[in-house]
């Protein structure tokens, strides 16, 4: 038990320093951290693999329990926990702009790690979005890239405006996350 603990320190240590090679020419590069990595593969997703596409916003009943400890919502029968601390941010998902229907399909999800990627956002009308999806059964998270588009916005929008007449305009496929 001791060595799994050593072996976590040494990996925690050691895994500050990320290096990639890069698409042009194969040359390496060096990355200050893991979220810089991050970030560079979320711009060539966008840049290689962005396709528009109009989603269509969740239609069902959704019954959000506040009950319990978690942040609990219900899409019809489907159970996801929303480990998402800023109530605008999960506005996502309780509004039904994001359909969890169209991400990796199970029973029962958690989501986490919402972020809005703001070197990504080139205009007012277009932002973009990271998260995580722990999916029942699955050992490891699949991170999505999503992009909301709100045809009257402007970069002086706020967020929580810019959401109420959002819709999701590209979804990625999801990718594990190690």
């Amino acid at each position: 038990m001791k060595a799994a603990y050593l072996f976590l320190i040494v990996i925690a240590f050691c895994g500050c320093k990320t290096v990639g090679r890069s698409a042009v020419g194969g040359e390496e590069r060096t990355y200050a951290n893991q979220g810089e990595y991050e970030n560079l593969l979320a711009e060539q997703h966008f840049n290689q693999d962005y396709e528009v596409r109009q989603y269509q916003k969740f239609n069902g009943n959704i019954v959000k329990d506040s009950l319990s400890g978690h942040n609990i919502v219900y899409f019809d029968s489907l159970r996801v926990i929303l480990n998402i601390e800023d109530e605008v941010y999960r506005g996502v998902f309780t509004e039904g702009i994001l359909n969890p229907r169209h991400l990796y399909y199970s029973q029962s999800m958690q989501l986490c790690c919402f972020k809005e990627l703001t070197h990504l956002n080139k205009n007012g009308t277009k932002r973009r979005f990271r998260f995580w999806v722990f999916e029942e059964g699955m050992a490891n998270p699949l991170e999505y890239l999503i992009e909301l588009t709100n045809g009257t916005a402007t970069s002086q929008t706020t967020l929580s405006e810019f959401l109420n007449k959002a819709v999701v305009t590209h979804i990625s496929e999801p990718r594990v996350i190690i």
